[in-house]
């Protein structure tokens, strides 16, 4: 038997702590062609993401559906993540991701806060060379002193921290330090910092990401013969994101054949065919919201066949592979984070967006957007 969750995973972004999410259904099926017995669930984070309505019981017949709630009610500021675990018998497992992240409007009275950037995207910058360094300010939004003990990156070699005005920081008061970035290689480069500090939700993290360019300053071609670019397009009309990876389809819309699309200038790697240990990406499309049509990509196999029950959507091919990221988030070596965004609906109709850049993350959620994927809504890693 096989199990499959709908939706694959849940991000429900930002929830003000002492407050709860609304309910977000989950439907489990079992798309083998025997029952799934034995069958328990474990949720690696109850007190924060809460459980109910569940229908599952101890055994789901073979083509059966059942049914549960999540609802998040964060403890404490900071960034929270569960899974929760299907087992059955014959050693099966089905793991749900679920992530969100507590805020706190207004830090109670006497507390101090500090307020920082999520991610700092650095220039563009050749390999052996060091970019000018970027400014990061941070601020207390409490009403109580905050001190900052450490700054620090995991990544020290490519993201280096200096010239820190932080030590102490009054109510009110800000701080700043420099990053700069040094790119130990070509391609997508990322790290973080992290600030210790007196303040409430401390320890904080910076995500910080540059791409490292080759001396002659120009984008450097995949050497792995299996290794191909996507390449991100944008259409303003449609407000709708697209990254083909096909050079035909590529040719075609730098020629203006398919009318309204632009380079954003954005781009990743993918393999460009099946090998060990790679998912197949799905590529879907639909012109149900017409005007408007939209494309959607899934490395999500039982996502990629409920998409393909859906009348609204036509499968388009298995158009690239990527490898999995682990229930958290991160990635294998070697490969860089795919960061999943959707408008929710937004301009009437669906839309997502795929991105290696943690800063465009950041920004498409101060529009609207929704993260989706594990951890912070990482859906697939990409070669570097």
């Amino acid at each position: 038997m096989v199990l499959a969750a709908s939706p694959p995973l849940v991000a429900f972004g930002n929830v003000t702590v002492g407050q709860a999410s609304a309910a977000v259904p989950l439907t489990i099926t079992n798309g083998g062609g025997a029952a799934a017995t034995s069958l328990a669930l474990a949720n690696s984070n109850a007190g924060e993401f809460v459980m109910s309505g569940n229908t599952c019981t101890t055994t789901l017949g073979a083509g059966a559906s059942c049914t549960l709630s999540v609802t998040y009610a964060p403890g404490a500021a900071g960034n929270d993540s569960a899974t929760l675990t299907f087992t059955y018998a014959g050693g099966g497992a089905l793991a749900i991701s679920l992530t969100g992240a507590g805020v706190t409007s207004t830090p109670p009275p006497g507390t101090g806060q500090l307020s920082l950037p999520a991610g700092v995207s650095m220039p563009d910058t050749t390999v052996g060379a060091t970019s000018a360094a970027q400014v990061v300010t941070l601020g207390n939004v409490g009403t109580a002193p905050v001190t900052v003990a450490s700054i620090t990156s995991a990544n020290a070699a490519e993201f280096t921290v200096s010239g820190s005005t932080c030590a102490s920081l009054a109510a009110g008061a800000s701080c700043n330090f420099n990053v700069a970035f040094a790119p130990a290689a070509t391609g997508a480069r990322s790290g973080s910092i992290t600030v210790a500090s007196t303040g409430s939700g401390g320890p904080q993290t910076i995500v910080v990401s540059g791409n490292g360019l080759a001396a002659s300053g120009g984008p450097v071609p995949p050497t792995d013969p299996n290794v191909v670019t996507a390449v991100e397009y944008y259409h303003a009309a449609f407000e709708h994101y697209f990254i083909p990876s096909i050079d035909d389809e590529i040719g075609k819309l730098d020629g203006g054949v398919f009318v309204g699309w632009q380079r954003t200038g954005k781009q990743f790697n993918v393999y460009r065919a099946a090998a060990g240990n790679l998912n197949a990406v799905c590529r879907f499309f639909s012109t149900a919201f017409d005007p408007k049509s939209s494309h959607f990509y899934t490395p999500d196999a039982g996502e990629c066949t409920t998409v393909k029950a859906n009348k609204n959507w036509q499968f388009e091919a298995e158009v690239f592979y990527t490898r999995s990221p682990a229930l958290d988030g991160t990635c294998p070596a070697a490969t860089n984070p795919v960061y999943r965004l959707y408008n929710d609906g937004q301009g009437a109709a669906p839309n997502h967006r795929y991105t290696t850049d943690f800063a465009t993350r950041a920004q498409m959620l101060l529009k609207g957007w929704m993260a989706e994927g594990y951890g912070v809504g990482v859906i697939m890693c990409a070669p570097q």
